[in-house]
């Protein structure tokens, strides 16, 4: 059914529980599998007499490191290094373009379950997802 699978990757611990789910979606479907991590884009917080003293960051150190650890996880379950993935901005809507660009018919993330207030009150980018996207939207609760 599903020929080209989107994993969003968090690289919290329940990480590994949604890339097996859609490996083995994978293997049924015949489907190629991509995985995306996001760099949120950093919004300094601070008022008209306070300039903040912010660390400066070498972003492409970091986009190297992260490469890296999609790398571990994309062997660990035979992914091609290829479709290890870092997009830039919000998280949300990073991920729908990203699924866009690759011909993405199915996206694949982790949900810690949240409803009622404590999903209005904490934001979530799986209901965004879900929400807006043009595919399908799995997505696999994780403790």
């Amino acid at each position: 059914m599903y020929k080209n699978i989107l994993v969003s990757v968090d690289f919290f611990s329940e990480t590994e529980k949604v890339i097996e789910k859609a490996s083995a979606m994978s293997e049924r479907m015949n489907a190629q599998v991509h995985l995306v991590h996001v760099i949120e884009d950093p919004v300094p917080m601070y008022d008209a007499y306070t300039l903040p003293s912010l660390p400066v960051i070498d972003m492409a150190e970091v986009r190297e490191q992260l490469l890296k650890k999609l790398h571990t996880l994309a062997d660990a379950h035979n992914i091609p290094q290829d479709h290890c993935h870092i997009e830039y901005g919000s998280v949300s809507k990073a991920i729908i373009d990203f699924s866009n660009e690759i011909k993405a018919d199915l996206i694949i993330a982790g949900s810690h379950g949240r409803h009622g207030i404590g999903l209005m009150l904490l934001g979530s980018t799986s209901g965004s997802v879900l929400h807006h996207a043009n595919v399908d939207f799995l997505a696999v609760r994780v403790q």
